[in-house]
């Protein structure tokens, strides 16, 4: 059995173009140019925000992976091995709970942000601008021979009468006019 349609998406539209929320001080096209603005304005911003976190998450999953590397380095070596890491400037390079807890701190952080990225796109409100989107933009042109598209292949048929009347107009304007 098929799911019903879905209709809860439909819930959160916003019209920019609303009628109902109209300030009593400003005239209908300026109040529609203004929130049409503050919504473009507020997009970009959660736009950005969404692009910054995209690209801590990508650094620290990098430092992350390096830290975990780190990690299985220690647990390899053994337990007196001095300089068992490659860093020797960092002062915890080999402390395996030290390592451990930015480890946590970071995913920690990691996740902080997508659940930050999952609540603006679930408060973002459709709209005319993301309500749809283009998926496939084509051209097709017909493959088989088209007629030609000159005047005279389109004129209509008048039948015996209409063919007569036709000539006899044209013997009439290709005859002098009596002077």
């Amino acid at each position: 059995m098929a799911k019903p349609f879905d209709y809860s998406r439909w819930d959160n539209i916003e019209l920019s173009d609303d009628e109902s929320d109209l300030h009593p001080n400003i005239d209908k096209d300026s109040w529609f140019r203004m929130k049409h603005r503050a919504r473009l304005e507020r997009e970009a911003k959660e736009d950005e925000e969404k692009a910054a976190m995209a690209e801590a998450d990508e650094a620290a999953s990098r430092r992350v992976k390096e830290l975990r590397r780190r990690l299985a380095r220690l647990a390899a070596a053994p337990a007196g091995a001095e300089g068992s890491c490659a860093d020797e400037e960092d002062e915890f390079a080999d402390d395996e709970e030290a390592l451990q807890a930015e480890v946590d701190e970071l995913e920690a952080a990691m996740a902080k942000r997508a659940a930050r990225a999952a609540e603006i796109d679930r408060r973002r409100a459709w709209n005319i601008d993301n309500i749809c989107r283009v998926k496939e933009e084509r051209t097709v042109f017909s493959t088989r021979d088209a007629p030609s598209l000159a005047a005279a292949d389109y004129q209509p048929d008048l039948g015996d009468e209409g063919a007569a009347a036709e000539e006899g107009g044209a013997a009439d304007a290709a005859a002098p006019a009596p002077a």
